[in-house]
């Protein structure tokens, strides 16, 4: 379960805490079932269809992976190399060109937008004409970002209401980050926050907040390695 789970909650711009209480499950089965290890029963499946409203694919490739978890391990294998093979055609068929422009910090920041030409092959998923692509360098938001991740931003949705806690491409002064943006104390305060719990947030005061900008939300996550 753990690719069409995680991707759906990427999707969704939900952590796994999230997911288990619209789910009405604990933290521990929710992350047993995202990653493969407890089979789902018919119920709580048609609640994840139902409650995250996914597409035609995403239910095809759920109902797949749930056949696969309680298939015998001699057959496993198998199924396992044709649904690859199936998958990949599938990625094949529907791919767009974006332009990537530059690279975004998910660590300490850097002066970084860069337009160079470059462009990304990505999944189609219905985006507008303006969204945009670049690579995150750091590990300040991993395990939900990780380091050499392409991130998908929405030039279009950088309100406070598209923003607040969730993530986004920001700058603030000469530095871009890609953070999830926080509001506090009636939006006096902003929160510049990590994932990694490493890593501390960057606040700004409301004196210092017109050296902060929102380039757009993140809408979507593609891996390196998709393109390697």
């Amino acid at each position: 379960m753990k690719n069409i789970l995680e991707k759906i909650r990427i999707k969704k711009d939900f952590n796994k805490k999230e997911m288990s209480e619209v789910l009405g499950i604990s933290d521990s089965f929710y992350s047993r079932i995202e990653t493969g290890k407890k089979p789902i029963s018919k119920k709580l499946l048609e609640k994840i269809i139902t409650s995250f409203n996914l597409t035609d694919e995403e239910i095809k490739e759920l109902k797949q992976q749930q056949f696969l978890i309680r298939t015998p391990d001699f057959l496993y294998g198998e199924l396992v190399e044709l649904s690859k093979v199936k998958r990949l055609e599938e990625i094949q068929k529907k791919k767009i060109i974006l332009k990537k422009i530059g690279i975004a910090s998910a660590g300490t920041g850097k002066m970084n937008f860069c337009d160079v030409g470059e462009t990304v092959e990505v999944d189609d998923q219905n985006f507008n004409s303006r969204v945009f692509a670049m690579e995150v360098e750091g590990d300040s938001m991993e395990p939900e970002i990780l380091e050499g991740s392409i991130i998908i931003i929405d030039p279009d949705r950088k309100e406070w209401e598209d923003i607040n806690g969730k993530i986004a491409l920001v700058g603030y002064y000469d530095e871009i980050f890609v953070k999830r943006v926080n509001l506090n104390n009636n939006g006096r305060i902003i929160l510049l926050e990590s994932i990694n719990p490493k890593y501390s947030p960057i606040t700004i005061l409301s004196e210092d907040i017109e050296n902060f900008k929102c380039y757009g939300k993140v809408i979507a996550v593609e891996y390196k390695k998709y393109y390697r």
